[in-house]
């Protein structure tokens, strides 16, 4: 494992590598945030320092700088002769969730012009508003089909701006109306930013799948049978929200705001808040399954007072190129995980690795322990099959051996 790309002062959110092996990624917090940066990935003996592709500000894009709002999701995209970047933001706005110009999620493409972005263009600008000061947003990649899937997150507890219960019970009311709300969800589209066909919501016909708290990453295995999401589960063990791994498919609802977990939750908050039982869900020992919802296929922990969640972020299948033995596995990104014998200071972060089985119900995962490389963010693989990941201490890793 080397340090990269390291020193950022900020963090490094989302990691897209260009057919030619330029690393482009997204920053938040600190000078460069609300920028898109670049740096190459050929040999070098030294750490490489990234040069600015697009600022969102300087371009006239204003982007939202509250809690953990800016920019996002990246993705990268030949059309033509050009490159192209597709990155998802949030839009800063004048006016609350219900004016004229709230703060959103937007999709966002610029063209790679020698390294510098031009001809900026926001391609889709109808996604819900961002109603609390965390989660709002998500991610964008493009698929094996040719298609942009976007996710959006759900609303959540704002632990650290303490916004409960009631402004908690009207978000959460809002997204239980199910794909009308658009929170919570993954979106299909052309790369021109229309609806793709066959979306199954006519209500909304930019909606793939619903039911998510918050899917940050998602990765597809090479064939597209599979299109695996994290799903970082509440960051408070009182309030019953499970890490997952889900298998999203085409019209299906995961579950959130009513459930979280497999299939066997009880809808109604018994501890939090204060027992009130507006709050959608807690963990329960109900065994009867609701119909409706699709279970994760992996779950990693269920909430305790004295377990972690350990926080799956970024995801990817891995094709093989550099380290055959991994060909197949997915890598999980884990935000709050700590690993031992990474040579590096006790930040956390980490990558555990995972084997996947079909079986007759579905898919099974089989884990094969940690891989030496620090991630507590994203994770991508380069067209060599070099692996790149991201920390919070603001360090782009790469995976030599």
């Amino acid at each position: 494992m080397e340090s990269f790309v390291g020193e950022l002062k900020g963090i490094p959110v989302a990691l897209a590598l260009a057919p030619d092996g330029r690393l482009f990624f997204t920053m938040l917090f600190g000078p460069n945030n609300g920028k898109a940066m670049v740096v190459d990935t050929g040999p070098s003996t030294v750490i490489r320092n990234p040069k600015t592709f697009f600022d969102f500000e300087a371009a006239g894009f204003p982007i939202g700088k509250t809690r953990d709002w800016g920019a996002h999701g990246i993705a990268t995209r030949i059309e033509g002769k050009d490159l192209w970047i597709y990155m998802t933001y949030i839009h800063a706005g004048t006016t609350g969730p219900d004016g004229d110009d709230p703060a959103r999620p937007r999709v966002i493409k610029v063209r790679d012009n020698q390294g510098i972005g031009s001809d900026p263009k926001v391609i889709i600008d109808s996604f819900p508003p961002c109603r609390l000061d965390n989660h709002c947003g998500g991610n964008i990649h493009f698929g094996p089909d040719g298609l942009m899937y976007v996710s959006v997150a759900g609303l959540s507890w704002d632990a650290e701006g303490m916004k409960w219960p009631n402004e908690i019970i009207a978000a959460q009311q809002e997204i239980k109306s199910g794909p009308r709300s658009g929170y919570g969800a993954i979106y299909r589209f052309n790369p021109d930013g229309t609806p793709a066909s066959g979306n199954p919501f006519p209500e909304n016909p930019g909606l793939y799948a619903y039911g998510f708290h918050n899917a940050w990453d998602f990765t597809f295995s090479p064939d597209q049978r599979w299109l695996l999401a994290s799903e970082a589960g509440e960051a408070s063990p009182f309030n019953g929200g499970v890490d997952e791994i889900n298998l999203v498919e085409l019209g299906k609802n995961y579950g959130w705001p009513l459930y979280s977990g497999p299939n066997k939750l009880v809808e109604g908050g018994k501890l939090f808040p204060l027992g009130l039982r507006e709050y959608p869900w807690w963990v329960g020992p109900e065994t009867d399954r609701h119909p409706g919802y699709s279970d994760p296929v992996l779950t990693f922990s269920a909430p305790s007072l004295t377990t972690s969640l350990p926080t799956p972020v970024g995801l990817l299948i891995y094709s093989g190129k550099k380290f055959p033995d991994w060909a197949g596995r997915l890598l999980v990104c884990e935000n709050t995980t700590f690993t031992e014998g990474t040579g590096v200071a006790p930040y956390p972060g980490a990558v555990s690795m995972w084997d996947i089985q079909e079986t007759k119900g579905g898919l099974a995962f089989l884990f094969r322990g940690y891989i030496p490389t620090r991630c507590s963010v994203d994770i991508e693989e380069g067209p060599d099959g070099s692996i790149y990941s991201t920390s919070q201490e603001g360090v782009i890793y790469n995976l030599t051996n």
